[in-house]
């Protein structure tokens, strides 16, 4: 490659750049991380809030603004949907006025709340065993970050599994 440049500075220079890169990237998902895990703690927080009053309706509904603006959002959205279906809660998402809802019906708001429990500590563990990966220099191998992933939430007990 240093051939390419005519030189050794011009390999250094593209080193350097690939490992710029990759911080940027490695920060990049630890923040996005990050805010997901803030996003289901605040949904969460926002359910527990309306537990225990008397409500006359049948249905509720979730604002995810907090989701809206993360990377790969309808990405998190097919993430909520899975952790909400193997849980048995009926559900949708919905546009109104220019926002996103996730409706369920109230009879379910404790399991909603567990759910999004459930996927701040999957995002948790998610972060660790990605950070890991990128650190030990496996972040192209997807497979070998989801083994891992898979494997620690499998020996947590408090994954339910």
């Amino acid at each position: 490659m240093a051939s390419d440049f005519g030189d050794e500075s011009g390999e250094k220079l593209i080193d350097w750049m690939m490992r710029v890169g990759e911080d940027a990237g490695k920060e990049a998902m630890l923040a996005s991380a990050d805010k997901l895990a803030e996003a289901f703690r605040r949904a969460r927080e926002g359910l527990e809030e309306g537990i225990g009053k008397e409500v006359a309706r049948e249905w509720a509904k979730l604002d995810l603004k907090d989701f809206k603006d993360l990377p790969a959002y309808d990405s998190i959205k097919q993430i909520i949907d899975g952790e909400l279906a193997g849980r048995g809660v009926e559900h949708e998402f919905a546009s109104e006025g220019g926002k996103d809802f996730l409706v369920f019906k109230v009879k379910d708001v404790h399991e909603v709340s567990e759910a999004f429990h459930q996927l701040e500590q999957d995002t948790a563990a998610a972060k660790e065993c990605a950070e890991k990966s990128i650190d030990e220099g496996r972040d192209g191998d997807r497979d070998v970050f989801l083994i891992a992933f898979i494997f620690r939430k499998s020996r947590d007990k408090s994954f339910g599994f």
